[in-house]
């Protein structure tokens, strides 16, 4: 197959295209799980943030490392209203659900 003068460089300036918006998307990404990340203390209040610690955002869904199962149970109880100032503060697409899992502390 041969190539035609000019197709051999729109094709690097159609990959190169997709690789910055790539590195964009995951720079917008990365900011705004540390602005969610950042904020966990003003939703769930002091006590209990020094015993959870969110850990990531992935598709739509917030893990959060907890100190142990009585943690989760409590935080399960508060979840909707955690969830609501999330999402009020960050939109509802970007927060779905929440997750709590036992962690290291």
């Amino acid at each position: 197959m041969t190539r035609k003068r000019g197709e051999q460089s729109d094709v690097q300036a159609v990959g190169e295209l997709v690789s910055a918006l790539v590195r964009k998307i995951d720079e917008e990404k990365k900011i705004t799980e540390e602005a969610v990340l950042g904020t966990w203390e003003r939703v769930v209040g002091k006590r209990a943030s020094q015993h959870t610690r969110p850990v990531a955002l992935h598709r739509k869904k917030l893990k959060v490392e907890v100190e142990n199962p009585g943690w989760i149970q409590e935080l399960n109880f508060q979840k909707r209203s955690i969830l609501k100032k999330l999402q009020s503060q960050f939109g509802k697409d970007l927060i779905e659900d929440i997750r709590f899992k036992t962690g290291d502390f």
